[in-house]
């Protein structure tokens, strides 16, 4: 973003090269415009816009964009010009005429600290959708254990091994799903949720069976 065009045209050469996609505006409005159709991460303002302030445009890029980091360029830095466009959200600023050097290592710790941001976000994104998923399994948990008090009245496997199997079904989501006591050397099978799945007494065989949706 710079009103003088040439500077701008010669910033596009060194920096398209290099791998960046890049959009010119020329005018504080132009920026604005550009903006609403270039998805741009870094901003290179001109502290001199057509004779108005590239500090100033820096709120109102963030307004079209929240995340946007601002590089003040200026040939008219002192300390003062600076801290003011520090303080107003730019996240650097650079001399004209600019030294490549300077200005590809700018761009890559403005990269870098949006890369960082971002793996910030989308950690913070899994924590949340983490904690959500806990909270639903402990919500249903607490179902489990407050219909687990109505089995104090059953005493027969009869009745509690439906409303066992009912209870555990309806509050983690299965689809069905069958009861078995161990009986000797095999199971039998005590009640089930939809019939035919299951057989009826088999061998019982130790090892750890295999993953499934079913209780």
């Amino acid at each position: 973003m710079d009103d003088d065009r040439d500077f701008a045209g010669s910033l596009t050469d060194i920096l398209e090269p290099r791998g960046y996609q890049i959009a010119e505006a020329y005018s504080a409005q132009g920026a604005l415009e550009t903006l609403k159709h270039f998805d741009a991460d870094v901003a290179l303002v001109d502290i001199r816009l057509d004779r108005n302030s590239g500090i100033e445009l820096i709120a109102r890029l963030r307004e079209v964009r929240a995340d946007i980091l601002c590089v003040m360029m200026t040939a008219y830095a002192g300390v003062e010009t600076a801290i003011e466009a520090l303080h107003q959200g730019a996240y650097d600023y650079l001399r004209k005429p600019l030294n490549a050097h300077d200005l590809f290592a700018t761009l890559e710790r403005c990269f870098e600290k949006l890369r960082l941001e971002r793996d910030k976000d989308r950690a913070e994104a899994a924590l949340r959708s983490r904690n959500q998923e806990l909270e639903e399994v402990n919500a249903r948990l607490r179902k489990i254990v407050e219909s687990a008090k109505g089995l104090a009245v059953r005493s027969q496997w009869g009745e509690i091994g439906p409303h066992l199997l009912e209870e555990f079904a309806q509050n983690m989501a299965a689809e069905g799903g069958s009861l078995f006591l161990r009986e000797g050397e095999s199971l039998v099978l005590v009640h089930t949720l939809d019939p035919g799945h299951a057989p009826g007494p088999s061998p019982f065989l130790c090892g750890r069976a295999p993953s499934s949706s079913r209780p």
